[in-house]
């Protein structure tokens, strides 16, 4: 009895290692939400290579849900200004979603929601991390933006509305 029960601890051991080990976070965003006049949404979205397919997690108010997730890189160009920007059809998802926040920024309403603490018109390259899919209020993706030397600038999260990662 004692061998059987020892068997299965160290199979349970086993399994339990080899599912951790298939899974490796990639990124982590942790942010706050907010819109005028609503208690801010504390908010955790992890990119995880799960068996080499990657997923999202997002936790919020205690809740995780999983989702896929998609990941590209992009070169962006000089002199993005925001919402002249965007009917733009040639742009590249990263600049859409720096010209984005750029047209955020500048809303005289919602500039104070999606302040950040780096200049998005340095940003040169942008790893782009897409959870889930689009639907009619846009996407949602985390932004690694990089300047013209590679120099890591900051992360973000851009789609709907903008918000810095911690």
């Amino acid at each position: 009895m004692k061998v059987a029960s020892l068997s299965f601890s160290i199979l349970s051991l086993f399994v339990g290692t080899s599912v951790f080990a298939a899974q490796t976070e990639i990124l982590s965003c942790s942010t706050k939400i907010e819109f005028p006049g609503v208690p801010a949404l504390e908010t955790l979205m992890q990119i995880i290579d799960k068996d080499g397919q990657l997923v999202s997690l997002v936790t919020q108010a205690g809740i995780t849900r999983e989702d896929k997730a998609d990941f590209s890189e992009h070169k962006i160009r000089a002199a993005l200004t925001g919402e002249a920007d965007l009917s733009n059809s040639t742009l590249n998802q990263g600049e859409k979603l720096i010209a984005h926040a750029l047209t955020l920024q500048s809303d005289p309403v919602l500039a104070g929601l999606g302040k950040l603490s780096f200049d998005l018109t340095a940003i040169r390259s942008a790893k782009v991390y897409v959870v889930g899919d689009s639907d009619n209020m846009g996407l949602s993706a985390i932004v690694v933006a990089s300047d013209a030397s590679g120099k890591k600038l900051g992360t973000f999260l851009g789609g709907f509305l903008v918000s810095e990662c911690k």
